[in-house]
């Protein structure tokens, strides 16, 4: 009974206690049928297993217990069969994890090359887009082309200060103006303005 106090009052975490006691006559196992053992037993807050006597040994103690083997070699036998049941089930548990985290994985993965197929598909979308854009942009750019203009019998007149000349107006004799023409440009002096 002090042994089972002292259990409680150490502070530590027990997961059960365990009371044996081999084989011996009535008299050495007569203990076992205490009624103060017996009524701690009964009321102890931690799971009590009892392994006291023989096969054909059986006590107060044991009938009060939370489980009770014939033999210390069976509760033995049954400690460590719950360590091995133990085992078994953090190694079922490990590979279900395992498992789980594999299939989250994969769909993490199925979903990341969804979306970068996707995106690389409206990325060559874009990129088309812009490209048939700048060929439009191309071939306005080349239609105002001065040069084709000139290349078609045009000629470009800029005035003195190289601004494009549209009309007559305003010019007056005197002024200083450049023909331009395909092959080359004429400095000329205008001798006489006609509206």
């Amino acid at each position: 009974i002090s042994a089972m106090d002292a259990v409680l009052e150490c502070g530590e975490d027990f997961d059960a206690v365990l009371i044996l006691r081999g084989g011996g006559s009535k008299l050495d196992l007569a203990c076992f049928d205490d009624y103060r053992l017996a009524s701690v037993i009964a009321q102890y807050p931690l799971p009590v297993l009892t392994a006291i006597g023989h096969d054909q040994d059986y006590h107060v103690c044991d009938m009060v217990a939370h489980s009770y083997l014939k033999t210390p070699t069976a509760l033995a036998d049954e400690l460590i069969s719950i360590y091995e049941d133990e085992d078994a089930a953090l190694t079922s548990f490990v590979s279900r994890i395992r498992l789980a985290a594999a299939a989250k994985i994969s769909a993490a993965e199925s979903r990341i090359d969804l979306l970068k197929a996707r995106l690389l598909s409206q990325m060559a979308m874009k990129i088309a887009q812009h490209e048939a854009a700048l060929k439009v942009m191309e071939a306005r750019i080349a239609a105002a082309d001065p040069r084709r203009l000139l290349e078609r019998g045009y000629v470009l007149a800029l005035d003195c200060d190289g601004v494009v000349m549209k009309n007559a107006a305003g010019r007056k004799t005197g002024d200083n103006v450049v023909l331009m023409f395909p092959d080359g440009s004429l400095e000329c002096t205008v001798d006489n303005v006609k509206l």
